[in-house]
């Protein structure tokens, strides 16, 4: 009877650290996935803020390096009509309110 009864409590456990695991799982990978999606949404907001205040210089057309500002951040992008985070590190920094890893710092 104690073999049996210590059985079913191991199996009430299992089930229960499973479901706790289970749980917890979840939560992470929401709490990674809105933290992902607030981050691209901060680097859509940039890249907007990027074509909008540089609409006139873009039109043109660049074909070389070009001075692009944002706000009181002047930053000289390579390809400007393909900037990349690494290319504006000062102007995302602004942006975005946080600097990139990639910046160099």
């Amino acid at each position: 009877m104690f073999l049996t009864e210590a059985a079913l409590q191991l199996s009430v456990a299992a089930i229960g650290a499973a479901v706790m695991i289970h749980n917890t799982n979840s939560l992470i990978d929401d709490a990674l996935a809105i933290g992902t999606g607030q981050y691209i949404s901060n680097v859509a907001s940039a890249v907007n803020t990027y074509v909008f205040d540089n609409m006139t210089v873009l039109a043109a057309s660049p074909n070389g390096p070009t001075t692009i500002n944002a706000g009181s951040v002047s930053a000289t992008v390579a390809s400007p009509l393909h900037p990349t985070v690494q290319a504006l590190p000062q102007f995302f920094e602004q942006t975005l309110g946080q600097r990139t890893e990639s910046a160099g710092d």
